[in-house]
């Protein structure tokens, strides 16, 4: 198993690579750890067209609604 520390100090690429090979604890760690933020982020640019949004909008409902029906539950791992 590759510890956190170990996987800090590889290149972006390997991260990405050797990242199944963390503990839950140390994926957690990685996800909310910056590193260098200029070489390790990918920017996301969000779109402000109007058509975008209300994509976005409608489907923040529907996961919700489906949610509430218990079709959806983003807390449960899959067994495969």
């Amino acid at each position: 198993m590759l510890t956190f520390d170990e996987f800090a100090r590889l290149p972006m690429k390997e991260k990405a690579e050797r990242y199944v090979e963390l503990s839950d604890k140390d994926k957690f760690r990685a996800r909310i750890t910056e590193f260098d933020a200029e070489n390790s982020c990918e920017v996301v640019k969000v779109s402000t067209k109007k058509e975008d949004i209300e994509a976005h909008e409608k489907f923040m409902r529907e996961l919700k609604q489906a949610i509430k029906e218990g079709k959806v539950n983003l807390l449960q791992r899959n067994k495969d």
